[in-house]
């Protein structure tokens, strides 16, 4: 997107439309993946959604029951940190596209790479640390084994 952008985009009105929908389709197959992935209880696209589920979780917890409650309040920060993450990258794009334009694009996959490579290095490491407390466990097993002989 970046490339067509910065050297191909004509700016025609069609063309622009035509972008638009990409963009809109890439966006709704985004949030589908994410809220198929969380079991439909992440919806990081549509702010309406978002909205929807903080005020039906604020009248919720006009209830005394339900203000105590882990799952509703661990629900509650994932969407309050949706919510701020979205309107701060949404503000800090139009602010950079000001800047650079469809160069743009090229920040948010460098970002996006960022992030994939932070993820893969996290669960590398759990890895680790889960083969390396297995294998000390099997020792431990084997060492009291030994000295029951």
């Amino acid at each position: 997107m970046g490339t067509y952008g910065t050297f191909l985009y004509p700016e025609t009105l069609w063309e622009t439309e035509a972008l638009v929908a990409i963009l809109l389709f890439s966006m709704g197959i985004q949030n589908e993946l994410t809220a198929s992935i969380s079991n439909f209880a992440v919806k990081t696209t549509h702010m309406t959604d978002l909205t929807t589920d903080l005020g039906i979780l604020t009248s919720m917890y006009l209830k005394k029951e339900y203000r105590k409650n882990k799952a509703l309040q661990a629900k509650r920060k994932i969407l309050i940190a949706i919510a701020i993450a979205n309107i701060s990258g949404s503000i800090f794009g139009g602010v950079v596209y000001l800047k650079i334009q469809f160069l743009v694009f090229y920040v948010a996959s460098l970002v996006i790479d960022f992030i994939i490579c932070y993820e893969y290095y996290k669960i590398k490491l759990k890895k680790i640390v889960h083969d390396r407390r297995k294998a000390s466990v099997g020792i431990r097993t084997a060492l009291d084994a030994c000295r029951l002989i």
